[in-house]
């Protein structure tokens, strides 16, 4: 398992680093514990649904969207392809191709 340190340092712009930051703060508030512990679950895509749908009592879908984005994508960095059934939209959106500075 990759540190959350290495994840952010991964992302090249600051304002992306910002923006996953948020993300992250808003899922571990949401979850009651680091994000790391998601990877451990069997299922982390019934975690992220849930995130999700409790992220919609507040925000629009787009601001939901960007505070998934990081918990999908810290997912994937750690290489588990989190299975999101309800919302595969969320997934088909955060499909980030770009490589970055320091990709493994």
């Amino acid at each position: 398992m990759y540190s959350m340190k290495s994840f952010m340092e991964s992302r090249v712009s600051e304002q992306t680093r910002r923006s996953y930051k948020r993300g992250l703060a808003k899922f571990e508030e949401y979850y009651g514990k680091s994000a790391k512990f998601l990877l451990e679950e069997k299922d982390p895509g019934k975690t992220i649904e849930k995130f999700y749908v409790w992220l919609r009592k507040k925000y629009s879908q787009n601001s939901c969207r960007a505070l998934v984005n990081p918990i999908i994508q810290y997912c994937k960095y750690n290489n588990i392809e989190p299975r999101i059934k309800i919302f595969a939209h969320i997934q088909n959106n955060c499909n980030n191709k770009r490589p970055h500075a320091n990709s493994r």
